[in-house]
């Protein structure tokens, strides 16, 4: 943070809050030269910015709410990427030309919940179908099931010799 761009815009302690839901005064790669709230974003490269110069000189990130107009988007090459698609949406775009469709692991954990007290659901006699593309368009293909064994820890294990040699052990609280 421009410590000397933000002090001259504090107002009534907020330590220059208010003034940086406006303004850039970052010294990253990029800095903010538009922003429309729910809008978009505009970025400019940061010719200040320590180390190599950005590639682009700049990017726009759009708020694009519905996910059928941001596969739109996509497909008449007026985006360059898009996110959370759902599967139907990605089924749409594979195979297209100019257009690469990636599955990229990640840590999200998403929780359904039936509600089984009025009527009979089907899916929640048999949890494991609703991932086996028992429900198609759905959830196919983007999922997984946890870890059904605990982290092994073990002295012979490569991550547990490296504790070894750095002197590290157990701790007992």
């Amino acid at each position: 943070m421009d410590e000397k761009a933000v002090e001259p815009n504090v107002k009534a302690g907020d330590f220059g809050n208010e003034w940086l839901k406006m303004h850039s005064a970052g010294s990253g790669p990029f800095k903010m030269r538009v922003y429309q709230p729910h809008q978009a974003i505009v970025l400019d490269a940061n010719p200040t910015s320590p180390g190599d110069a950005p590639k682009v000189k700049n990017i726009i990130i759009k708020n694009v709410p519905d996910p059928a107009a941001r596969r739109l988007l996509i497909q008449q090459g007026d985006a360059d990427i898009a996110r959370d698609l759902g599967s139907d949406q990605t089924s749409a775009l594979e195979g297209k030309p100019g257009v690469k469709v990636l599955s990229i692991p990640s840590a999200e954990q998403n929780y359904l919940v039936f509600n089984v007290g009025k009527q009979r659901q089907p899916a929640a006699e048999k949890p494991g179908a609703v991932g086996s593309g028992s429900l198609p368009g759905r959830l196919s293909g983007h999922h997984q099931r946890s870890a059904e064994r605990p982290v092994l820890r073990s002295p012979e294990l490569p991550a547990g010799r490296l504790r070894g040699r750095a002197g590290k052990h157990p701790v007992q609280i």
